[in-house]
């Protein structure tokens, strides 16, 4: 079966190019994800502020698309997902086409690139600047318009650790447990 060819009605509008900075969590700018993707859902001051921007942005690919004889009959307008705790987020990403596709470029607080010195990615809560590309996209399968939020570089401006999963630290400030705990205890 041939493959289909998708022809992209946006390919000669010009995206949203933003530095927008927020609160970054589920950060993976090592590695991909589990959807072959580098990724951040940040939140904050900067990212509420895009809303109106967005919408205008969106309302003008709706037109776009209806001009170009396409039959829009959804519009993808919710760019903000929300958290568990209620916060807002807009999630950014970069697609692992193939393994010849590099991630996002990681800078420090400074703006000088980190090359190689990347080991973990940034701890939730971490603070961000996300170079972002914000394009519309028409799916004829569903005859959707919508906003991609591209994510080409991240400046780490304050790095939180990540603690783990317990969520707790070392707490002991070099003083000896009250107990001993051994480690391969079945008693629990």
């Amino acid at each position: 079966m041939a493959k289909k060819k998708i022809i992209n009605i946006f390919k000669d509008t010009d995206p949203l190019w933003k530095y927008v900075r927020g609160t970054g969590n589920w950060t993976s700018i090592v590695d991909t994800d589990d959807y072959d993707a580098w990724t951040t859902n940040l939140s904050g001051e900067e990212v509420d502020e895009l809303g109106t921007e967005l919408e205008a942005y969106l309302a003008e690919a709706v037109e776009f698309a209806k001009a170009e004889g396409k039959d829009v009959q959804h519009i993808a307008n919710e760019f903000y997902k929300t958290a568990q705790d209620g916060t807002k987020y807009i999630k950014f990403k970069r697609k692992k086409y193939d393994e010849d596709t590099e991630g996002p470029k990681v800078y420090n607080i400074t703006g000088e690139e980190i090359t190689g010195q990347v080991k973990k990615d940034p701890g939730g809560g971490s603070t961000l600047r996300v170079r972002a590309m914000i394009k519309p996209y028409f799916m004829a399968s569903t005859k959707t318009v919508g906003l991609s939020f591209g994510m080409l570089a991240v400046q780490i401006i304050e790095n939180k650790e990540y603690v783990g999963a317990s969520g707790f630290e070392d707490e002991s400030s070099g003083e000896t447990p009250p107990f001993e705990v051994a480690s391969e205890s079945e008693d629990y």
